[in-house]
């Protein structure tokens, strides 16, 4: 573990060391192309920014307990370690005739996290892990949300509970509609309470988009529709580490997107 510049250590790297990193994809770059990292050929492996994907398949009917199920996940995945986490969903796929009913729950649902003082009653979310990652978070959320808009929440603005919201890297919980084509969706990962709910055509159409993520390290797959399910995860299981596949005879039992083994 280095706390720090690791810029002398990498000096001491050479043809038969291997460097490898996990973190964001601007640093990533950077020690990809560090001379010395060059010139000695030292192998280099990084996992970066990952714009995970939950997909709602078209059967999953608004309001029935899978749909819920569906909605608690994204709500979970937002709000744990206040969304700094590799795993966390930042892609919400629904059929574009269920945009509207996913959109209205998860806000409904996110309005009842309230922000603050983790040690204070009733708090469900704290603060990012520093000013400079919360200003980094504010960035990346107004790109996305130049395609579309912000359903829930306002980067600027959040009341925390028994804390000072000028000197405490407090975020509100944001939600974003955007236009599904766009490229910042699928580029830019706002490593923090934040998600963007994107509305597909068809099966084609929800496969292409978990591929512009050009990888992640896991996506989630909501249905009851085997067959819906079986083509989506044939056209998209190239582009994703775990896929984590949800109906309504194993929702009970489910160990979350995030989790990559079941008991």
């Amino acid at each position: 573990m280095v706390v720090g510049s690791v810029r002398p250590a990498l000096g001491l790297l050479s043809e038969q060391d291997v460097l490898s990193f996990t973190g964001s994809a601007a640093t990533a770059a950077t020690l990809r192309t560090h001379p010395d990292l060059v010139a000695r050929s030292v192998r280099f492996n990084a996992e970066a920014d990952s714009v995970n994907a939950i997909v709602l398949a078209p059967d999953v009917t608004p309001g029935s307990p899978l749909f819920e199920a569906f909605v608690r996940e994204v709500v979970t995945e937002m709000t744990v370690k206040a969304g700094q986490k590799c795993t966390a969903i930042r892609r919400v796929l629904v059929p574009r005739e269920h945009e509207a009913a996913a959109l209205d729950a998860i806000a409904s649902e996110l309005a009842g996290i309230t922000i603050g003082n983790p040690a204070a009653e009733g708090v469900r979310m704290g603060p990012v892990v520093s000013l400079a990652q919360r200003d980094d978070i504010r960035q990346a959320v107004r790109k996305i949300a130049r395609s579309g808009r912000f359903v829930h929440g306002d980067p600027e603005k959040v009341r925390p509970i028994d804390a000072d919201p000028d000197r405490g890297a407090f975020l509100d919980t944001l939600l974003v509609s955007a236009d599904p084509d766009a490229a910042a969706p699928h580029e830019v990962e706002p490593f923090g309470p934040a998600a963007t709910v994107l509305a597909y055509r068809d099966t084609a159409h929800a496969a292409n988009l978990a591929a512009r993520g050009r990888g992640s390290l896991v996506a989630s797959v909501v249905g009851d529709d085997l067959a819906w399910t079986t083509a989506f995860v044939q056209a998209a299981a190239s582009w994703h580490g775990p896929m984590h596949l949800w109906d309504s005879t194993n929702r009970a039992q489910t160990t979350g997107h995030g989790c990559r083994f079941r008991p």
